[in-house]
């Protein structure tokens, strides 16, 4: 009785330590995108950590998705919301369409 008793306090704890772990790398992976190898692990002093797995042939990486998402609402522009004011004013006085900008070929004479 007593041997099923620690089996079953062994399984238990051993499932409270899997979904604590699982819980653990959610955090990661709600709040960013991940690029290559990227997991959370707990420091020695008991904080939480990202670590990314570099090489000289591949890296790693994170973004927020919360400045992903805006940087979609503005208009994919790498520019602050000053600058793309100027340039739609620009664009509406050229008449030109809107969009990304078209590439022009170098006339060679």
């Amino acid at each position: 009785m007593a041997r099923r008793s620690l089996a079953l306090l062994l399984a238990s704890s051993l499932a409270l330590m899997a979904a604590a772990v699982a819980s653990a790398d959610s955090w990661l992976y709600d709040k960013f995108n991940t690029d290559g190898t990227v997991r959370t692990q707990y420091d020695a002093s008991g904080q939480e950590v990202a670590m990314l797995s570099l090489d000289r042939s591949s890296g790693a990486g994170f973004n927020s998705k919360e400045q992903a998402a805006r940087r979609r609402r503005v208009g994919h522009h790498p520019v602050g919301r000053e600058q793309l004011h100027a340039l739609q004013l620009l664009r509406r006085r050229l008449a030109v369409p809107p969009g990304p900008p078209a590439r022009v070929q170098p006339q060679l004479s």
